[in-house]
């Protein structure tokens, strides 16, 4: 009766064809050989227990492999896992230093959209002034109307300065959660830190137990300094937190400041416009009655008034018809 012994088994050569594509095809072929060359008789007692041991052995040869495979397998679980926490703490340090590269940049956009903003205001408080002075001209006649275009330019002024502000309090809002965001991603990179180096601690107590009393000594004292460095984390790490703190109060501060300082001006600035406005308005008036007296005393003057029977009150009326436009192809000379 031919053999149920497999061939012997060696763990390195195992481990060593698991790494190779199809390298285990070898060792199955050899049993798969061996189990088609085996010789079953199932006429004696013998025979079927040779059959059973033969099933047995091919049992036992796939076991030792597969366990040979899961040492393997951990084996580089432990080196994988070594690499991600590697990666995790490269990560988290080049996102700090990235937002540490752009800091110049941040605050130069931030003082660019101030300077864009007030550029706005300037822009619409010019128009503004040109609209009211060529409004000027025609306040005798469309006092009313002209009134409502003030008002209606002083609501989109207020408007705009509204928004300029709320954009600004906004930009500065966003400068203040960058603060606090940063702080933060270094309280976070520090406790990673830590907790790696609390892993190595765990892993060198793990094989503590098989070195000599020189080695433990020297390790507990590597121990007792990771703690020291702990704790000295964690006072910078506070302290980190109480800087981001301060930093953006002070800056809150000063958008606050900035603010009621911008909205001052800009009332001064509302009421000397109102007064030009005012001004003008008062010597356009006088100028406007000044031209249509003159108008009406070279009526009277005339003998028209008598040729035609014309009153002084009828003559006031045909003069306040033409200024208003009500009388076609005929205008005074303002």
């Amino acid at each position: 009766m031919a053999s149920t012994e497999l061939m012997p088994f060696e763990r390195e050569t195992a481990i060593e064809r698991y790494s190779k594509p199809d390298g285990m095809e070898p060792l199955v072929e050899k049993a798969t050989a061996l189990v088609a060359t085996f010789e079953h008789d199932m006429t004696t007692a013998k025979g079927r227990a040779a059959t059973k041991t033969l099933a047995a052995n091919v049992g036992r040869y796939k076991v030792k492999l597969d366990e040979c495979g899961k040492e393997l397998t951990a084996e580089m679980k432990e080196k994988v896992g070594k690499v991600d926490a590697n990666r995790k703490i490269m990560r988290d340090k080049l996102d700090l230093l990235k937002i540490e590269a752009r800091r110049p940049l941040t605050e130069w956009e931030g003082e660019q959209e101030q300077l864009r903003l007030k550029k706005i205001e300037e822009e619409k408080a010019e128009r503004l002034r040109e609209k009211l002075e060529s409004d000027h001209e025609m306040a005798i006649l469309l006092d009313e109307k002209h009134d409502r275009d003030i008002a209606d330019e002083a609501i989109e002024t207020e408007r705009a300065r509204t928004e300029a502000q709320e954009a600004f309090e906004a930009s500065e809002e966003r400068k203040r959660l960058a603060l606090i965001e940063e702080g933060a991603q270094k309280a976070r990179m520090k406790s990673a830190e830590s907790e790696a180096a609390e892993e190595d601690a765990r892993r060198d107590e793990a094989g503590r137990a098989d070195r000599e009393r020189e080695q433990e000594k020297l390790a507990q004292e590597r121990g007792n300094l990771e703690q020291q460095a702990y704790l000295e984390n964690s006072d910078r790490d506070k302290l980190a937190a109480e800087l981001a703190a301060e930093v953006s109060k002070k800056a809150l501060e000063t958008a606050e400041a900035a603010a009621v300082e911008f909205a001052a001006e800009e009332q001064k600035e509302a009421a000397r416009q109102e007064r030009i406005a005012t001004k003008k308005r008062e010597e356009n008036k006088a100028h406007t009655k000044k031209i249509n007296n003159e108008a009406l005393d070279a009526i009277k003057g005339d003998d028209a008034m008598t040729e035609l029977g014309m009153t002084e009150e009828l003559a006031k009326t045909i003069i306040v018809a033409i200024a208003r436009g009500e009388i076609p192809n005929i205008s005074i000379a303002y």
